[in-house]
């Protein structure tokens, strides 16, 4: 049955991204500018939701659906197996909507400093608008697979900003301390910053 066991390898890198999606809106909800910390506060609480939504979905199948799955203790047709119109296909649509909400806001905090930043969140968060029609309708969610492009240019984008702000951060104890820098005294800066 190679179904289940397609679903094994679909739901496991998923299951880290929602937390590290998590982390990410934290990063940049402490990176933004004092007067637009309100855009990434509320973006970190829809990434909370996410988060949980999407943990749960995919914990559930890799541990209560899959295994059973494969060995043929169940089918298709369990309330809980992931396929279009199904309750967990819901919670999924339902996460990815609220992933999108997140970075929609979110992007609203980095529009007059990181133009690229802003963009790719922009349009990531834009794709809200397919995931809740998407579980009456299967063939938006295939279409929402643009989210792949989306997503990861906006964490590109993310991931210069956070090396922007740590060589930085790095430049600055280098030249308050004359050369002494300790990665603790990094990691303390960079959560002030």
């Amino acid at each position: 049955m190679a179904y289940p066991k397609d679903q094994f390898w679909l739901f496991l890198p998923s299951l880290f991204l929602a937390p590290a999606f998590l982390i990410t809106m934290i990063s940049l909800h402490y990176s933004s500018q004092k007067e637009a910390k309100i855009w990434t506060a509320i973006g970190v609480a829809f990434a909370v939701i996410y988060c949980s939504f999407a943990t749960l979905n995919y914990f559930v199948q890799l541990t209560v659906v899959i295994p059973p799955l494969v060995k043929g203790k169940i089918d298709e047709t369990n309330m809980l197996a992931f396929k279009p119109g199904s309750f967990m296909f819901g919670i999924d649509c339902l996460g990815y909507f609220f992933m999108s909400l997140s970075t929609l806001l979110v992007a609203f905090s980095f529009r007059a400093t990181h133009k690229n930043l802003y963009n790719w969140m922009l349009v990531n968060g834009l794709l809200i608008i397919i995931f809740i029609p998407a579980y009456f309708y299967a063939f938006l969610y295939f279409m929402g697979s643009v989210w792949a492009v989306t997503f990861i240019l906006a964490m590109i984008y993310a991931a210069k900003l956070f090396r922007k702000i740590i060589r930085q951060i790095t430049k600055d104890l280098k030249e308050k301390n004359s050369g002494i820098f300790h990665e603790q005294m990094i990691i303390q800066n960079f959560l002030r910053y």
